[in-house]
């Protein structure tokens, strides 16, 4: 009795002695196996970076092109907008005075020479007169007609010192000469304009 006592506490405490390493190596097998599983979880959480280069590839594989939204205006380019429109109203101004006065001159030298071709009638009737009241009468149309051709040439040298003055100042404010020789062409075709209407009135 007490030798088959002995003989299973021998039993199992041999059992017990050879366990300890089954178990201990399984304890190690499942802390490997849960550091893997979690490297493998690490490894398909990793989130890839795109960079410009793979950008670039991808265009050139689907044939896209690049599409920048338009910038959004700068306080900067309004400015310079605004300052812009303000010359050209300027220039514009400056411009539609300086045809006015043009104008202006030459339909002055129109009536001078119109009066004047009125004077060499009068005078050419003046000098066959053989009456002498109807001499006095020429006389006195033709010192009329000098009076209005003196007084047509004050106001054109007035208009051409105002012209002047005109080009000056818009010279200053930015017009440039190509300006004005564009004005001086539309000016030639208005009176070209206005004397092919006058020929035919």
């Amino acid at each position: 009795m007490k030798y088959a006592r002995y003989l299973i506490a021998l039993v199992v405490g041999w059992g017990l002695i050879a366990g300890v390493p089954a178990g201990a190596q399984s304890l190690a097998d499942a802390a490997k196996k849960e550091k893997e599983r979690r490297k493998k979880v690490e490894k398909e959480k990793k989130v890839r970076v795109i960079t410009q280069k793979d950008i670039e590839e991808l265009r050139k594989k689907y044939g896209l092109t690049e599409t920048r939204p338009a910038p959004a205006p700068t306080r900067r380019t309004v400015v310079r907008e605004e300052e812009r429109e303000q010359r050209q109203e300027t220039k514009e101004k400056y411009l539609e005075r300086y045809q006015q006065v043009k104008l202006e001159i030459a339909r002055k030298r129109q009536q001078i020479q119109k009066l004047e071709q009125e004077l060499n009638i009068l005078t050419t009737g003046y000098l066959g007169s053989v009456f002498p009241q109807e001499t006095q009468s020429l006389l006195q149309e033709i010192a009329r007609k000098r009076d209005e051709i003196a007084k047509l040439k004050q106001e054109i040298r007035e208009k051409e010192a105002e012209l002047r003055r005109i080009v000056r100042e818009a010279r200053r404010a930015g017009v440039l000469p190509g300006d004005f020789r564009k004005a001086d062409r539309e000016i030639q075709t208005r009176l070209g304009q206005s004397s092919g209407r006058s020929g035919t009135s």
